[in-house]
This record gives C-alpha cells, sequence and structure tokens, in this order.
C-alpha cells in the first residue's frame, strides 16, 4: 500500500518494502509531469477547475459567436442561421445529459 501526500508540483510518497522497512519517494514535477498527471486525471480537484474553465470558455465563444452571426449574417440565410442555432443546443444538451446520466 502506497501512502501519499502533496500536491500536483511536489508529491512524497510512503512505499512499504517489508514489515520493518519502507522506501520514500519524493517527487518534484516538471511543467510536462503535471500536465501528464493532469491527462491521466490523478489530481481530479486541480483538473475538474481547469475543465469548468475550458467549458465556460468554450460557452461564451459559441454565444458570441451567435450573436456575431444573427448581427452581420447575410439576411436570406436567416433560417439556416436558426436551424444551425438550434441544432447546437439540441447537442450541447444531450452531452450534458450524457454527462449527467451516465458520466461520459
Amino acid at each position: 500500500m502506497l501512502i501519499s501526500i502533496g500536491s500536483v508540483y511536489y508529491n512524497a510518497s510512503l512505499k512499504p518494502l517489508n514489515e520493518s522497512s519502507y522506501e520514500v519517494i519524493v517527487q518534484t514535477r516538471s511543467l510536462l509531469g503535471v500536465l501528464m498527471s493532469l491527462h491521466e486525471a490523478k489530481d481530479a480537484a486541480i483538473f475538474d477547475v481547469l475543465a469548468i474553465g475550458f467549458a465556460c470558455t468554450l460557452f461564451i465563444l459559441y454565444i458570441t459567436g451567435v450573436i456575431i452571426t444573427l448581427i452581420n449574417g447575410a439576411k436570406k440565410k436567416r433560417f439556416s442561421q436558426y436551424i444551425t442555432i438550434i441544432a447546437g443546443i439540441f447537442a450541447f444538451g444531450i452531452a450534458v445529459l450524457l454527462k449527467i446520466l451516465w458520466g461520459i
């Protein structure tokens, strides 16, 4: 059983070798190591914060793109713009339902 304490950047672990001896492992990760641990979702709290920030950014970019399209878009293609917006909202809703119900 590995006992570990620390953060994403710095980590100290205690690994039992036998009844009376242990191995102490101290890690200081580089930027690449931190990104790899985020990729593997080992440090879930920081990964969740970054994921929420990324999702909010994507949502804001989507909404501003819709606003710009509706203001500056061609008037004769308005129906296809509305269909595209509705399809995007529908796809977003399905993604949210999949995440909530099945954790995908």
